[in-house]
């Protein structure tokens, strides 16, 4: 049996729902649709498909016992020669044809590792070349089709490929955990708080603005200057925790279709009330503010994500939606979609093969105005 069961995989549908919102945001692949005429037929599909849909169509394809893509059978779905594609074969077919032209496995997927299980699937296609031919029910088609399948059920009940498989998930369970203990320390601090995000992005490198990108001929760490302007902001914030509310801080590793790299703060700030503020009237804002810049080779500013900005969705239940609220109505529903817009991503994609995710500053539940981290004075 293979290794990816449910009781090894945690991930709710409404999850990944919610990470794949998160994943088209941050990547830049907003889902759009479109029909793709194929054999004959025409099959709505988005112009990418997330990268969930692989490994849906991997899972699929390790438990089922018969994989069947046409029959003489009649269904809704005619091929142009030989019979109809199968409910199967019409749900799978649109996932091969769409390698092509999905901008997630372009030069953007460089330095990105994919989940495994979604990675092989899709590697294999390439490997059998399933998207150079047009299915149309042939033996050929039908036997080059055969083993794409079996390869895909022999490659991932290998020990080689089930030990990444363990790696992955558990990197991915103890991250949750992680989360799971610093959001309920956020709980136990502030029934009422806000959650408020700040993008800090180097710009892709091309012919405008390569000499602000390079000092000299040494090529800069994109890693190194994120990690350098997100570390300075975060002590100046925290060092006016007392007057902007800042209880814990959180960075997560981005990355978009367009090359550029970002590093998102996420800022969890205490409130004493529900009273509406304009988020450019808080003393977040205003420690923020002076940082923002917009350069050829970098750009600093809030983000633009319903669940962790303000003024970008409408008001829930009176409220901006990056506002919680533990005892509201509906509020573990957008807790849930938090924690999958910030954790549940590292199921799916991951930099460099590192989670994306990081806890930068904690909660401290004593509080002391005159602590200061040991981090905070590095």
């Amino acid at each position: 049996m293979p290794l990816i069961t449910p009781k090894k995989v945690n991930h709710s549908a409404i999850e990944t729902f919610e990470a794949n919102k998160f994943i088209a945001h941050s990547t830049g692949i907003e889902p759009k649709s479109q029909h793709v005429d194929s054999l004959n037929i025409t099959i709505p599909i988005p112009p990418c498909f997330a990268i969930s849909d692989y490994w849906k169509a991997g899972k699929e394809i390790l438990y089922r016992r018969a994989l069947k893509m046409s029959s003489l059978r009649p269904t809704s779905y005619p091929l142009t020669q030989y019979g109809f594609l199968t409910p199967f074969g019409a749900s799978f077919l649109p996932i091969v044809h769409n390698i092509q032209c999905n901008p997630l496995w372009g030069d953007f997927a460089k330095d990105v590792f994919f989940n495994p299980l979604a990675q092989v699937t899709l590697f294999k296609m390439h490997q059998h070349r399933l998207f150079s031919m047009s299915f149309d029910g042939s033996t050929l088609c039908t036997d080059q089709y055969d083993s794409y399948f079996s390869d895909l059920k022999v490659t991932c009940t290998r020990s080689e490929f089930q030990r990444k498989f363990s790696r992955w998930v558990e990197q991915y369970n103890r991250l949750g955990r992680q989360y799971d203990e610093f959001i309920q320390s956020v709980y136990n601090k502030a029934p009422l708080f806000e959650v408020h995000s700040l993008v800090i992005v180097r710009k892709a490198v091309n012919d405008q603005n390569k000499a602000a990108q390079y000092n000299g001929f040494v090529e800069l760490n994109i890693d190194d200057v994120l990690n350098e302007r997100a570390n300075e902001i975060i002590k100046l914030v925290m060092r006016n925790s007392r007057h902007n509310g800042v209880i814990g801080v959180l960075s997560k590793r981005e990355f978009d279709i367009d090359l550029n790299h970002t590093l998102r703060l996420i800022f969890f700030v205490k409130k004493d009330s529900s009273d509406w503020i304009k988020s450019n009237e808080t003393q977040l804002y205003k420690d923020l503010e002076p940082h923002f810049i917009d350069t050829p080779a970098e750009n600093i500013g809030l983000g633009s994500f319903p669940s962790m900005n303000a003024g970008i969705a409408p008001l829930f239940q009176e409220q901006e939606t990056n506002f919680y609220n533990i005892n509201q109505l509906h509020t573990g529903q957008r807790l849930t979609a938090l924690k999958a817009h910030l954790v549940g991503t590292d199921f799916w994609l991951r930099y460099n093969n590192q989670l994306t995710l990081k806890i930068e500053r904690k909660v401290q539940m004593i509080s002391n105005p005159n602590f200061i981290s040991a981090s905070e004075n590095d």
